[in-house]
């Protein structure tokens, strides 16, 4: 009985051992394994730590003119400018709220088949023509349409129509708006400060970015490449 036992358990190692090594078929994904687990750790040669006179300087450098947004109403603006109170300190007068005029998209368009098949040999006559058909949603109507081309005004789209109708022989195209004409909302914080130009937050969007016209600022060092001196060095994992 004991030696029935031992060879089970030496079955089951044997399994357990031939499908750690991959030799029963591929692993998971999602599953660890030691090379990944090496490139994925934290590297503490490429901390750069800065001396107190560098440190320092950061502290000192001008303040920058940033720009956060766009915001799609007043609200969104509003709840930015309580982040830039609470994240930066910065007291009202720092920053502007202003607005930006966007034109209107307007799209050459294709009907999308229902049919499998007849949408397949709808995408490959436009690919042959050169083009790069992707579904869209056109504003008010309930299928979606094949996006061909875009363009800022009614005008130029009607007349790449036309071309494609003529030299590709693409008669089934279409012209419709693809969104109206709005006003972008956007805050430009003057004096932002140097040394939080990694700062982020939620209600800023993708900013902050640099103010147009403003020329290239200096660039603050990376969070995972510098630090203060003072701090202590962060250990691998």
């Amino acid at each position: 009985m004991m030696r029935a036992w031992l060879l089970v358990l030496l079955l089951a190692n044997g399994l357990l051992w031939a499908w750690g090594a991959g030799w029963l078929g591929p692993r998971s994904q999602g599953e660890q394994r030691e090379p990944e687990r090496l490139a994925a750790q934290f590297h503490p040669e490429r901390l750069k730590l800065l001396d107190a006179a560098q440190a320092e300087a950061l502290r000192r450098a001008p303040p920058l003119c940033r720009m956060l947004g766009p915001f799609a109403d007043e609200a969104a603006w509003q709840a930015a400018e309580a982040a830039l109170r609470s994240e930066l300190n910065l007291p009202v007068g720092q920053w502007r709220h202003e607005t930006r005029p966007q034109a209107a998209q307007w799209g050459v368009l294709s009907r999308m088949a229902a049919d499998t098949a007849d949408l397949e040999r709808k995408r490959g006559v436009l690919e042959r023509a050169q083009l790069k058909p992707r579904g869209v949603n056109v504003p008010g109507e309930s299928s979606p349409s094949l996006l061909v081309a875009r363009f800022d005004s009614e005008e130029a789209a009607k007349a790449e129509a036309e071309r494609l109708r003529e030299t590709k022989n693409l008669r089934a195209l279409r012209v419709a708006e693809l969104r109206p004409s709005q006003t972008q909302h956007w805050l430009r914080v003057s004096a932002w400060p140097a040394e939080k130009l990694m700062a982020k937050h939620p209600s800023w969007g993708p900013g902050p970015m640099a103010c147009p016209g403003a020329g290239v600022a200096p660039a603050a060092p990376p969070a995972s490449e510098a630090a203060p001196a003072a701090a202590a060095p962060a250990s691998a994992t």
